[in-house]
């Protein structure tokens, strides 16, 4: 990393970011697909995006925070009152990361639907927790699914929240730094 005066790293604690759980809880759902994050610069969510808007998917798309100046509280109001939050893994150097939206979809009991990649799939379970697409084509054919079978929709959904109590919470983000041995 930085030559010859940089200490090795004998010891590191990896943790998420903690989610705000006064605004990622479970809601009411008005909106049937929410993507909320940048489509500039990433060719992917643009490919995938608007083959779904030409499918003419009821899809509410956001740039979120950065690009559209939502506050916080209407970014996550959005991912909360979606039944499922599209998000993709892939950074701006093309390598997959587990990214803190994923959090927030599964703290607010939101069905998260992730772009195949190996990062996410090392914290949540796929087909169990969260649900993994690979192409535009089987994006859309899982939404449809999703979307017209409530109850496995609700059941990956409470799965993916039961992940992030016992995984993910605020609580236990805090209790892994306290257990944390030096």
């Amino acid at each position: 990393w930085g030559g010859e005066n940089v200490m090795p790293v004998k010891k590191h604690l990896f943790l998420w970011a903690p989610q705000d759980e006064t605004l990622y809880f479970k809601d009411k759902k008005e909106i049937p697909i929410s993507f909320m994050g940048s489509i500039n610069g990433y060719s992917d969510r643009f490919k995938f995006l608007s083959y779904l808007k030409q499918k003419e998917i009821n899809i509410f798309i956001s740039g979120g925070q950065r690009e559209n100046r939502l506050t916080s509280e209407q970014y996550a109001s959005i991912i909360r009152k979606s039944f499922i939050s599209i998000n993709f893994p892939e950074s701006p150097s093309g390598k997959d990361q587990f990214k803190g939206r994923c959090i927030e979809i599964i703290a607010s009991n939101t069905l998260l639907f992730e772009k195949e990649g190996v990062a996410t799939k090392k914290f949540l379970v796929p087909g169990q927790e969260y649900v993994e697409f690979k192409t535009p084509e089987d994006l859309e054919y899982k939404i449809t699914y999703y979307i017209n079978n409530k109850k496995e929709l609700e059941l990956i959904c409470n799965a993916g929240h039961e992940a992030y109590k016992n995984r993910f919470s605020s609580n236990i983000f805090w209790k892994k730094i306290e257990n944390y041995e030096n």
